[in-house]
């Protein structure tokens, strides 16, 4: 999509982090708008999940600013907002999933809302079977769909999903592919980091590439069909 101002939903601008004397991210720029999907990729120890980690304020730039929803302070409301899918789970081992989601419903103030909330993102996740298991019990897979539960219970705009397909089977894989595709129509933006970029051909709107915290490469695919000449007829 061709953004605006108005539909931009992320911003990085010169934004570097450094760890002592180690540089994770160095002068990444870049912009995500509504109903917008981009890949990251990169080899172990590029900085994806560290992008990801700052997109969500977790993380503080050493320098640079970000923006998100045109504000760069992270309120609680702009936090609200972002939904993210991380290494860490968030989520309490000794609590069920359902229990789990129940505890960051009242987090998030959903009141009336909570119970078709938390069985909405049940289902979409196909996690409904495992509902009452406590996460420690889970398998890799499980706790990857009861992860992501959790980053979409309070129905976020902007979605940081850090190697989602990671432990899925097929039939999740193509489960969360749908999910990307309808979050996309729905105007949602997604920062999805992956190994497996196999999975987002069809949905990406382009790919942020990574190479020791430096944008090597940053291209949408639509700009690129655009550039690209048009084949002539035969005479």
């Amino acid at each position: 999509m061709n953004g605006t101002s108005e539909s931009r939903v992320l911003a990085f601008e010169r934004v570097c982090k450094l760890f002592s004397e180690t540089v994770a991210l160095w002068q990444v720029s870049f912009t995500l708008h509504r109903g917008e999907l981009m890949a990251v990729t990169g080899g172990n120890g590029s900085g994806k999940s560290t992008l990801l980690r700052v997109a969500a304020f977790l993380l503080k730039p050493s320098s640079g600013t970000v923006s998100a929803f045109e504000q760069v302070r992270p309120t609680p409301a702009v936090k609200r907002r972002i939904g993210l899918l991380g290494h860490a789970s968030f989520l309490y081992e000794d609590l069920s999933v359902e229990e789990n989601l129940r505890f960051y419903a009242a987090l998030y103030a959903l009141g009336r809302e909570a119970e078709e909330r938390v069985a909405r993102v049940l289902g979409d996740v196909g996690a409904e079977e495992f509902r009452h298991r406590p996460v420690r019990a889970l398998s890799h897979g499980m706790r990857k769909k009861a992860s992501l539960a959790r980053a979409l219970l309070a129905d976020p705009d902007l979605l940081l999903l850090d190697e989602p397909f990671s432990g899925l089977d097929r039939e999740s894989i193509e489960r969360v592919r749908a999910l990307m595709r309808q979050w996309r129509e729905r105007g949602k933006a997604l920062l999805v980091t992956t190994h497996q970029a196999e999975f987002l051909e069809g949905i990406a709107d382009g790919e942020i590439v990574l190479d020791r915290g430096r944008v090597v490469a940053w291209r949408r695919w639509a700009e690129i069909a655009t550039l690209a000449p048009s084949p002539t007829a035969d005479a």
